[in-house]
């Protein structure tokens, strides 16, 4: 959050620039470069600027927009050290644009992690430019980040006493009373704010949020409607939306539902209300809201929500036709093509889900899911040696990855490459010290804390935020590790009970692999293959009235008249 903040505030920063006069360049090059910022052309506008910086060393304008161009490309040196020659020539006496280097250098800083680097920027730039409010409010912010509430607070404050009516100063009073806990002066300062400006959505979200801690979920809901109904799309509203606890989930449908029918064209709200059925693991529900939003709005973040509803309840052709639909509107998504991977494997398929994930990794060499995810596919088929080597370039790629390190651990295991796997599993205790993965479980009984381990499965079946089916499967492979087998299959059968349909990944967990021959598993298995078909069938009926080929037609026809 912290970096999208400063990413906002820097991209408008240049729009004081143009137009001003403050004895600034009239050379044909830095006013060509100034035009082509204004559209946007950032590479004719550097371009510009390089010339003018070379027919005119001591441009320090030329420089600053080098350096501003160069920050957008995360080209951070060379940005840096263009904004330290902005600031040999650039006059002390234009204020203006003394506080955007600091403004800027402050950004670059915290993009590189170097907050200290950015608060010595940004107080300097106070002490040069002391009625700077945009200095003040991202020095307001780092305090906040890290929790100097009453630092934070006085900066607002000075905020306050240069403008007044400044709307993100009285937000960022409301934000740090927020995270004190002190809700009802929070909401205050959220309210003015609104007083203020009664288009700032933001008000209303984070008003939201200090009602919902105060488990006032009337009001909680109803200023999340209030929050989208000035930007539909408001980030932190969809959030609440979504994360509204049991008691209070079906009051924010209801007023979603509300809203829907006072404006049935805006595909937003049924796709919202089918968001939080999903959220709330009632796959079977969101498909008619999906089917609604589909309607309006033919696109691959809904086919995307469908496919994850109809994987959940184990209906793998239509998992897979949705999958399929979202990479022909979406191409650019290459993790769909891991998605698809993963349907075929489910099918039992493991030689077309194989050529998928190939696929994958040849269009993301650099991409550490395409690796994990082939991984998992070896893992399947026993090849312990060549899924090592794809973890360990998962690794490579994203050295944080806790799944890939319990997933490698797990193969040395198999391998008897005892050593090996310690070092990893030892490795992901220290990646996740909180114990808030199912690895993390795991990991303790491979290390021999067997009794430490059960405390944490049975912590996961007792967290109403994670899934039933997952926690009860998870537990069931624990007990068929320690060899208590019945256990398992109490625990396994009430996984299936919860709505855990994954019937290959049951066939081939080698966690399971000490109950596979009993009679008791098998019935099991058989008789939830059973369920589902009737489930299956039950799911047919609910046939979409979208003709997806010909909206497909039409897809194509409006791309093509854009060419």
């Amino acid at each position: 959050m912290k970096r999208i903040v400063f990413l906002i505030a820097f991209l408008g920063m240049m729009s004081w620039a143009f137009g001003k006069p403050a004895k600034r360049p009239e050379t044909p090059n830095y006013k060509k470069g100034i035009e082509y910022l204004e559209q946007k052309d950032y590479s004719n506008a550097f371009e510009s600027f390089y010339k003018d910086a070379k027919e005119n060393p001591k441009s320090g304008y030329s420089h600053y927009w080098m350096g501003y161009i160069l920050a957008r490309y995360n080209e951070y040196g060379k940005a840096l050290n263009m904004m330290g020659d902005a600031l040999k020539y650039i006059p002390s006496a234009d204020a203006p644009f003394i506080e955007s280097i600091y403004n800027t250098r402050s950004y670059i800083y915290l993009q590189m992690e170097d907050t200290t680097k950015a608060l010595e920027d940004l107080n300097i730039g106070i002490k040069k430019c002391p009625n700077s409010s945009a200095l003040y409010e991202k020095r307001a912010d780092i305090y906040f980040y890290q929790s100097k509430f009453s630092q934070s607070d006085a900066d607002y404050k000075k905020i306050l006493s240069i403008q007044p009516g400044s709307v993100i100063a009285y937000m960022g009073l409301g934000r740090n009373l927020l995270e004190k806990e002190k809700y009802d002066e929070a909401i205050k300062q959220f309210d003015y704010a609104a007083s203020l400006d009664n288009s700032y959505p933001e008000a209303y979200a984070f008003k939201a949020s200090a009602y919902k801690m105060q488990k006032k979920y009337d009001e909680a809901t109803e200023n999340v409607i209030s929050a989208l109904l000035l930007n539909i799309e408001q980030r932190k509203a969809v959030n609440l939306m979504l994360s509204m606890p049991d008691e209070a989930y079906q009051m924010m449908v209801s007023k979603l539902k509300v809203q829907m029918m006072k404006d049935p064209e805006d595909a937003h709200w049924p796709f919202y209300i089918g968001e939080i059925y999903e959220v709330n693991r009632e796959y079977k529900m969101a498909l008619p809201y999906y089917d609604k939003a589909f309607s309006k709005e033919f696109s691959a973040v809904i086919a995307r929500r469908y496919y994850y509803c109809y994987n959940r309840l184990g209906h793998l052709e239509n998992a897979m036709k949705y999958i399929d639909l979202a990479l022909k509107l979406d191409t650019s998504n290459v993790e769909d093509l891991g998605l698809k991977a993963g349907v075929y494997a489910d099918m039992y398929k493991m030689d077309k889900a194989m050529e998928v994930i190939d696929q994958l990794v040849k269009k993301a060499p650099d991409y550490s899911y395409s690796y994990r995810k082939r991984a998992e596919f070896k893992i399947q088929m026993k090849q312990y040696e060549e899924a090592v080597e794809d973890l360990s370039m998962a690794i490579t790629l994203s050295p944080s990855s806790i799944s890939s390190y319990s997933s490698r651990g797990r193969c040395y295991e198999k391998l008897g490459k005892k050593e090996l796997a310690k070092k990893d599993f030892n490795k992901l205790l220290e990646l996740d010290p909180q114990g808030n993965t199912s690895s993390y479980a795991y990991v303790l009984y491979f290390l021999g804390k067997k009794e430490e381990a059960k405390a944490a499965f049975m912590k996961m079946n007792e967290n109403p935020d994670l899934s039933k089916a997952s926690s009860y499967y998870n537990t069931a492979c624990y007990y068929s590790l320690l060899g208590e087998k019945q256990e398992s299959i109490k625990f396994l059968r009430k996984a299936l009970e919860a709505g855990f349909r994954n019937f290959h990944h049951l066939e081939t967990d080698w966690d399971l692999d000490n109950i596979r021959d009993m009679q008791e598993y098998k019935s099991l298995v058989s008789e939830y293959k059973k369920i589902l078909e009737q489930e299956i069938k039950e799911l047919d009926k609910m046939k979409s009235s979208i003709n997806i080929d010909e909206q497909l037609k039409a897809k194509e026809e409006e791309l093509n008249s854009k060419k």
